[in-house]
């Protein structure tokens, strides 16, 4: 040991002489042992109570009493503690204490105890070299406490807390990370997701809070590693980093977590929100218990047995409640009703697709009907729109009578009756494009008698009956008399005769009777949606007033010199369709069969020539479809 080690001690070791020789004395008066029979002790009592001052000291001492007695037993006992504080243990705060308490007590004891020798008659000098000892004895504890070299030691100690706490920080996080992917893990919180997002949410918050906890220990300790220049506030910085090392609990977190996340998808799976619900574009869900049994059934783990879909959210909230089933065990089974009802979904698609095409064309064709009011006037207007728009005749179909089939057509496909939907919105469909071929023929008759047009054919989609039943309103409205029979109409001026037969000038539409009901017959053999080929009709449109001349009511058409995607068979039925309804403009449309190839052939009415008929038609294509 170094002499800058030893002096330390030395002034220990001084201190410590009257703190042992007034514990002996303590220890003999205590225990009722004459010190002076006792061998070498009783040499040096002799000895010193050979001196006034020590005999009547050991007279005052004896008449103390045993609570002082005890105190000065302690004071030996904090002596020696700071021995041990400043060799072995190297402690600053436990050797600064143990000094203090030995110095304060030493001194306030010692004085106590002796204070009657002032009185004595015992000479100065005596007195002053007797109570120079408890001075003597504190300075000798307070100095070697003072002079011990701490740097060193409390840098030491603070070291092996720093690396005791950066290995803890280490072990503890390994062991978040092991146990939060065993118990946890971003399987199954992406399982539990859609169900509680929230909670996942808050799972996955909670996670990285741990984690970022542990960083922050690591950081502080790498701070007071590398800056703290003092070394008793770096011992006092580790030893609060390792105690905050040790308060952390990986599992406890671990525990949290799965516990607030079971709590959340729990929560979930009370208020309803695990089922098996498919919903379709219409906003409805489907009424998936009516499938076939294969659909109606899903097999849920643990156990793998068959559950009925209407009791998918009870067996969870049952899985949820066992001590013996994990949350990863619940994402499983909350994963195997995902999958089955996507199987659901595809199994309802195909159907749900087919049938939103019919749906929607039957759509389509009723906004249609409506639109194509605005092309009738007056009293011709109110009776078309009470018969074929608000179903006041309830033997006549209607716009409202379509409405209500939809309606009908909807509930069927909800509720998984997939035959009568379709079979529901076909009817829809063929009565919808019905009603849209009567209102725009009444719209076009009443366009050819404002234009002096006498006899018109009716198409096959208009039912006679109605016809007649709106010659009251024709005649009122255009004052003329109206009659409808051998599938045409007839109107003259009042007091005219009404003709009974088509001549050459006044009915040009004979041939267009067969070509019409022929085509509306052929077209309505599988619905071809105009919206869905505008170019090649817009095209096919460009093609015949290319070909059209001036002051000409007719038009050919070669198709097989056209591309081949603008005459295909859908273009070619859609172009068909829509002319045929305009039959203010069109007198008939005659497309052969099988074609393309083939050469089209439009007769227009003889008040329109083909090129000014052709410029309104593509006009009011435009309007209604692009």
């Amino acid at each position: 040991m170094q002499d800058g080690q030893l002096s330390p001690f030395a002034g220990w070791g001084l201190a410590g002489l009257p703190v042992v020789g007034t514990f002996l004395q303590a220890a003999f008066a205590l225990a009722g042992v004459e010190a002076r029979t006792l061998p070498v002790v009783g040499g040096v009592v002799d000895a010193f109570i050979s001196l006034q001052v020590f005999r009547e000291a050991a007279i005052q001492f004896k008449a103390s009493t045993a609570v002082v007695l005890v105190l000065f037993v302690l004071i030996a006992a904090a002596w020696v503690g700071q021995g041990v504080a400043m060799g072995l243990l190297r402690n600053r705060d436990v050797t600064f204490a143990c000094a203090g308490l030995v110095s304060v007590l030493f001194l306030v004891l010692f004085f106590g105890v002796y204070s009657s020798l002032f009185g004595s008659g015992i000479g100065v000098v005596q007195l002053g070299l007797f109570f120079a000892v408890p001075f003597v004895a504190s300075a000798g504890a307070l100095g070697g406490a003072w002079l011990r070299d701490w740097e060193v030691d409390l840098e030491s100690a603070a070291a092996e807390d720093l690396s005791e706490a950066s290995d803890l920080v280490a072990r503890k996080r390994e062991t978040f990370d092991a146990e939060y992917r065993r118990q946890v893990g971003e399987d199954t919180l992406d399982a539990v997701a859609e169900l509680a997002p929230n909670a996942v949410a808050e799972a996955r918050d909670a996670a990285e809070r741990e984690r970022e906890g542990y960083d922050e220990l690591e950081s502080k300790i790498g701070n007071v590693r590398s800056s703290v220049a003092d070394a008793s506030d770096g011992r006092r910085r580790a030893a609060e980093l390792l105690e905050s090392a040790k308060r952390r609990d990986p599992d406890a977190a671990v525990d949290r977590i799965q516990s607030d996340l079971a709590d959340g998808v729990r929560t979930a799976v009370e208020r309803g929100d695990v089922d098996l619900t498919v919903r379709s574009r219409y906003g409805r869900t489907y009424e998936v218990v009516n499938l076939q049994s294969t659909f109606r059934e899903v097999r849920l783990p643990p156990s793998n047995e068959p559950t009925h879909v209407a009791e998918v959210d009870r067996t969870i909230g049952r899985l949820l409640g066992r001590d013996d089933v994990d949350l990863a065990t619940v994402a499983d089974a909350l994963g195997e009703i995902r999958v089955h009802q996507e199987r659901i979904e595809r199994h309802v698609s195909d159907t749900e697709e087919s049938f939103h095409a019919s749906h929607e064309a039957a759509e389509t064709d009723v906004e249609r009907t409506r639109d194509e009011l605005e092309r009738l006037q007056g009293a011709v207007r109110d009776r078309v729109e009470e018969k074929l728009v608000d179903g006041h005749d309830p033997g006549v179909d209607s716009v409202h009578s379509v409405e209500e089939q939809l309606r009908e057509a909807r509930e069927a496909l909800h509720d998984c009756r997939f035959d009568e939907a379709e079979r529901l919105v076909g009817e829809a469909r063929d009565t919808a494009d019905g009603l849209l071929t009567a209102v725009q023929f009444f719209g076009s008759l009443a366009g050819a008698l404002d234009h002096g047009q006498d006899r018109v054919s009716l198409p096959q989609a208009v039912d006679p009956e109605l016809a007649r039943d709106l010659a009251p309103a024709f005649e009122s409205e255009y004052g003329v008399d109206y009659h409808v029979e051998d599938g045409h109409i007839s109107v003259d001026t009042r007091g005219e005769p009404v003709s009974a037969a088509p001549t050459a000038d006044r009915d040009r539409s004979v041939g267009r009777s067969t070509a019409t009901s022929s085509s509306s017959s052929s077209s309505r053999d599988e619905y071809v949606n105009p919206e869905e080929y505008v170019d090649e009709v817009l095209l096919l449109f460009d093609e015949l007033a290319a070909v059209a001349e001036a002051g000409s009511d007719t038009v050919h058409l070669e198709t097989g010199d056209l591309p081949e995607y603008a005459v295909q068979s859908e273009a070619l039925a859609a172009i068909e369709r829509f002319c045929n309804r305009q039959n203010d403009l069109v007198e008939s449309f005659d497309l052969p069969a099988g074609a393309p190839p083939g050469i089209v052939d439009v007769r227009f009415t003889d008040r329109n020539d083909a090129p000014a008929a052709l410029d309104a038609l593509y006009d009011r294509f435009k309007e209604q479809y692009v």
